[in-house]
């Protein structure tokens, strides 16, 4: 188990007490939950529809592959939508790719 290695001693036992306690709940593989439910106030009826940015053919495998994950674990699903964001992908620390949504 990775845990922040800024914490204190003290702090990392507490958060490992707490992943032991609710190990039932903790995950490293995202999923989808129904156990809470939320609804979003829009500030205008106009949907907001961002251009993309452009991806280098050198990302396409990789972003195709974070996307196929995304979608068979219901991170994501298909959307008729009128609203469009544009994906953003950012090198991580460690050399790997982050995938996310603007």
């Amino acid at each position: 188990m990775n845990v922040n290695p800024d914490l204190t001693t003290d702090q990392k036992h507490q958060v490992l007490k707490v992943f032991v306690e609710f190990q039932d709940v903790f995950s490293d593989v995202p999923n989808v939950t129904t156990l809470g439910e939320h609804s979003i106030q829009l500030t205008s009826a106009k949907p907001i529809r961002s251009k993309a940015y452009p991806l280098p053919f050198a990302l396409w495998e990789s972003v195709g592959k974070e996307l196929d994950s995304m979608s068979a674990s219901w991170v994501i699903e298909p959307s008729t939508a009128p609203y469009v964001s544009p994906i953003v992908v950012v090198k991580k620390p460690d050399g790997s790719n982050r995938t996310a949504f603007a």
